[in-house]
Formats: structure tokens, sequence, C-alpha cells
């Protein structure tokens, strides 16, 4: 179809649109005639439930403490705050499906194809990370494994990442993809609910088309646990089950489910690093209350700031404070308030403070 307009000087003028590539069966709409919808047709026949045929159990792929879960065709979110252990919870994952085991989690089945694409860091920090997972199954770390293969997409834009990671998933064929983090997808902005609904849509597809489980990992807001923008909560509402991952003042780091579509939830699977920077097993500590766990982040704040400092005035002390934690004049003083009442810190003979030196 051809529509002419005419300009200032009368010359004819095609608005026709070249026909999109129909591959991948998706185009983008346009919003005038020129649209061509190449969806592959598919009658209402086709999605009837047929109990003259057998549909198999969903495939469990691991297990801990003879749980299953991760299961073929579903959606799992990894979610935490930041630098909370997202990413290592992904690799002890990646190494059980690869190696069979890890801190207590097992296989169920045969050896598994698994794709990791990292959205967010350097290509020197992503070889790092793989050469993690290579020492912990036992592989070279100068070689390349066949089964685990790593994109780095940190340099492309968010439709160039999406397209670059269904190419991945189409030609590599994996079992497992782990997509950290889902956020760099976003075309547009992160609070898009427009947005977090076509991400989660095309999360789906990709499941049903290609067969695999697909992982991802979702910031968390910063005063709530709740995933962060539209795209966290839309990816986070059609997901089978959801870890919620988490690192205290010692280095251990606790991930455990928060929904579970298939059986009661996973509860303190918990690990940590060695000193080479290796993933092993760690001993979860019992839960703390509320007023404790409090107490224990506000003792780690303050240890914080007065490793650099011996003492401070109150004002630079609410200046520190506020930076470090990224909160507000109000907060800021309230935090300065609670750590002296607690005994956190303590004032010398000129009024300054100090932490106090039994803690």
């Amino acid at each position: 179809m051809t529509q002419e307009t005419k300009g200032a000087n009368s010359t004819p003028v095609s608005l026709e649109q070249p026909i999109k590539d129909t591959q991948n069966f998706r185009i983008p709409q346009i919003p005038n005639d020129n649209y061509i919808d190449a969806t592959p047709y598919v009658s209402w026949k086709d999605c009837v439930i047929d109990l003259t045929q057998e549909y198999p159990e969903p495939e469990f792929m691991l297990t801990y403490n003879e749980l299953k879960f991760f299961t073929t065709g579903d959606i799992v979110v990894f979610k935490g705050k930041p630098k909370k252990g997202k990413s290592h919870a992904m690799l002890t994952f990646i190494t059980a499906l690869l190696s069979g085991s890890s801190i207590g989690i097992e296989r169920l089945s045969e050896q598994k194809k698994v794709l990791y694409v990292d959205c967010e860091m350097h290509k020197n920090y992503t070889a790092k990370l793989v050469k993690k997972v290579h020492t912990a199954i036992g592989c070279n770390v100068t070689e390349n494994n066949a089964d685990f293969v790593v994109l780095n997409l940190k340099m492309y834009p968010p439709a160039e990442r999406e397209r670059i990671i269904e190419d991945a998933i189409k030609e590599y064929a994996p079992d497992v993809v782990f997509i950290d983090g889902i956020k760099d997808l976003t075309r547009t902005e992160p609070n898009d609910q427009a947005e977090g609904k076509r991400i989660g849509e095309e999360l789906k597809t990709w499941t049903g088309q290609y067969n695999c489980l697909i992982a991802v990992a979702i910031h968390e807001n910063k005063k709530d646990e709740n995933s962060r923008g539209a795209v966290g909560s839309s990816v986070e509402e059609i997901s089978s089950e959801v870890w919620r991952i988490d690192r205290d003042t010692e280095g251990i780091f606790t991930a455990s489910q928060t929904l579970f579509r298939y059986h009661t939830p996973i509860e303190n699977l918990s690990f940590t690093m060695d000193n080479d920077g290796n993933i092993v097993p760690a001993e979860c500590k019992p839960k703390l209350s509320k007023a404790d766990e409090k107490l224990s982040k506000m003792k780690f704040s303050f240890r914080a700031i007065f490793d650099k400092h011996e003492t401070l005035t109150h004002k630079d002390l609410m200046s520190k404070y506020k930076i470090l934690a990224e909160v507000k004049q109000t907060a800021s003083f309230n935090a300065v308030k609670y750590a002296y009442e607690n005994n956190i810190i303590v004032k010398n003979l000129l009024g300054d403070y100090e932490i106090n030196p039994n803690l």
C-alpha cells in the first residue's frame, strides 16, 4: 500500500514501509495501514486439553534436603539488594547443574547445558565468575566448556541484548538460561508497566518455544523486599519460584525461597567464600528478630564509618551516615541517636563521637 503527501515542492513522498523480518514471528507495532501481523495462526482447538493424551509431569532438575525444584519450562527469580550475592547464588546452581552437586544441592538427572548472560559487568569480572565455576566443577580455567556458554552483553543496547539472547537460546539450545540482570532488557524505563508486561511475556514465550528454564536476577527496593520497578514486579508475578538472597555482616550468604509453586518453600540454603574466592557451604545462623537485625546492621554501619575516623562531631557523623546509608537528614539523625542509645557509639570528653571500644 502506498500513501502520498505533498510537500512544499509538491513532490510525491512514499510512506510505504518494507515488510519486516518475520523469522521470529514478532513485528513491532506500526501505527499505520502498512502493519503486517506475521504471527502464525493458532486455532482454539490447538489449545484444548485432550484427556485422551498423556501430559508429562514437570521435569525437576535439582533437589535440596529431599525437596525438588528448578523445573523445565518455568521462570525463576533470584532477588535481593544490590551486591548481596545474587550472581554468586546463580553460580552455585550452575555448578550443581554441571557437576552434579554444590553446597548440598544435588542434580536429579543428566548434566545440563547452561547459558549464562551477564548484562551488567565488565568482561574481566564475567571471566572471573566463569573461572570460579570451572574451578568448582574441576574444569581447566584456560579452556572453554561446551556445556557452559557465557555471554557478556554490557556494551549493547537493550533491544540488541534481547535479540542476541534469543539467537543464543535458539542455536545453542540450553536447558537452563541465567540472565543477570533482567532490568537491562528494559527499552524504556524500569517503572513502565507496559514494558514490564512485554518482557514477562517474552520470557514466557522463550521458555515454551525453546523448552528451557529461565532464571533472572532482580534488584529489590532499598527500603523493602519488593522487586524493584514494574519490570521486576511483572517477572516475579509469572515465576514459579522466587529465591531471596541476603548476606550478613560476616559474609554468610543465605538463599531462601519466598515462593514456590509445587511444594513448601526451601529455606536457609547458606554458603560463603573461602580465601581463594571459591563458594563453599556455610552453617546458617538462627534467624534474628527484627530488633536484633536492626542492631546488627547499625553496628556494621557505624563500624564502617569509624574505620576511617577516630572521632566525629555530631554534624559530621550525621553527614557520613547519610552518605553511607543513602538516607535523608531526619533518618540520619535518628540513626545516630539510636546508635548512641544502644552503646554502639560513645562520647568522649570533648563531646565528639567515637565507636564503643567494647563493641
